[in-house]
């Protein structure tokens, strides 16, 4: 059970949760709160355009500079090595994006935006 120290107080819907997320490690998510991953991704999508001009180091862009790494997948030999990925012209637009509530109940468009998903069968789309 969490402490004081580690548990937020969330809502969903009208209720209150009290949550503890929180776990150490040295990871980027380590410690983090949900709130503070919420803002972080709401603050990700909204500055895609910024974000995706400015190039990252990735684990595969480091791995793909390295001649003793490689990535050998037997069962398709259309699978590009780790140079001809970090090649691929980046996309040349990116729109921002908007983060959506992420409880159902928090979310008044959701059952709008799942009956207009094509990927759902019907019968799914009639029980909702």
């Amino acid at each position: 059970m969490g402490t004081p120290e580690t548990s937020e107080l969330f809502m969903v819907g009208r209720k209150q949760y009290f949550l503890d997320l929180t776990e150490p490690g040295n990871d980027a998510m380590g410690g983090m709160s949900l709130a503070t991953a919420i803002a972080k991704l709401d603050y990700g999508l909204r500055h895609l355009p910024e974000l995706a001009a400015v190039p990252a180091p990735t684990a595969l862009g480091v791995l793909a500079t390295r001649d003793d790494w490689t990535l050998d997948l037997e069962f398709d030999d259309a699978v590009p090595d780790g140079r001809s990925l970090l090649a691929l012209t980046p996309p040349e637009r990116v729109d921002p994006m908007q983060l959506d509530p992420i409880t159902a109940v928090d979310d008044p468009s959701f059952s709008a935006r799942l009956k207009a998903n094509p990927n759902l069968p019907a019968f799914l789309k009639e029980a909702l």
